[in-house]
């Protein structure tokens, strides 16, 4: 385990951080119901004990399990917070031939951040392909207040993404925005420099309405832009627009901690009218 400013970061195989997730599942099978019948716990389930030992040594390893095998209380009280954490988000990046994710977990003033990387192409008519899943995750425990750094260790090296927010405040002016046909996002996608989706929930479960989203994209072609769709007029109508608007340095990170303070006023306000 590393711990750089308070963050806390392990790196494991995927299937060993798998392995810990399943053993939290089954500590707390009353509230693990959906995750107990999923897939990926009937994958675990299955694990042949040759195959099932590697994974114990490396929980061990890093600490997350001890000498009998089951998890250590506090990455016990970790991994089941997280897995009900009423903030969640999700942050995917590419450049060049590597695409990352980044899973958010945000809960009683801690995050939970879960990183994996994927090899892709760019095929020749737009869009990309996946060529390999990368192995390994990388995860990290935080201070809520530093998630912006958390993420910004996510994204490419380029200043124009990883920038802190301090000179990206106000509105752009009107000529920084220019429109383009909503069907040429792929390909504009596809060549561009490097690439941020970001999208963030808060609230109950996905059935639920009462719910906070927000999504943004951005790119990176001949400087940062923000892309906003503008959907067609009537329901048979072909995609509408997009816009791209031009953003200093430091928006994405104006923008992210935006949205999770949003996310918080959403779940004040619906805690606040449930005791009404």
């Amino acid at each position: 385990m590393t711990t750089l400013e308070g963050h806390k970061t392990v790196t494991l195989s995927a299937m060993a951080w798998a392995l810990a997730v399943d053993k939290a599942a089954h500590a707390a099978p009353d509230t693990s119901g959906a995750y107990l019948e999923s897939a990926g716990a009937a994958t675990i389930a299955a694990l042949p004990q040759e195959l099932r030992e590697p994974l114990e040594r490396e929980l061990f390893a890093a600490g997350i399990t001890g000498g009998n095998g089951a998890l250590s209380a506090d990455w016990l009280a970790v991994i089941s917070q997280a897995g009900a954490a009423p903030i969640t988000g999700t942050v995917v990046s590419r450049h060049a031939d590597t695409s990352t994710h980044c899973e958010l977990n945000l809960f009683h003033g801690l995050g939970l951040a879960v990183e994996f990387s994927r090899t892709v192409r760019r095929e020749p008519g737009g869009g990309t392909a996946v060529e390999r899943v990368h192995n390994s995750v990388s995860v990290t425990l935080f201070p809520e207040e530093n998630v912006w750094a958390v993420v910004a260790a996510s994204l490419p090296d380029l200043r124009e993404l990883t920038a802190d927010g301090s000179g990206a405040a106000g509105l752009p002016p009107a000529d920084s925005k220019r429109r383009v046909p909503a069907a040429a996002l792929e390909e504009l996608d596809a060549g561009a420099e490097a690439t941020v989706h970001f999208a963030l929930t808060a609230g109950r479960g996905p059935e639920d309405a009462r719910q906070y989203q927000a999504a943004h994209i951005w790119i990176l072609n001949d400087g940062l832009h923000e892309v906003k769709t503008v959907p067609g007029g009537a329901p048979d109508d072909p995609p509408g627009e997009a816009v791209l608007i031009r953003r200093e340095p430091g928006a994405i990170a104006l923008q992210l901690v935006w949205d999770v303070l949003g996310a918080h006023e959403f779940l004040s306000a619906a805690t606040g009218s449930e005791a009404a």
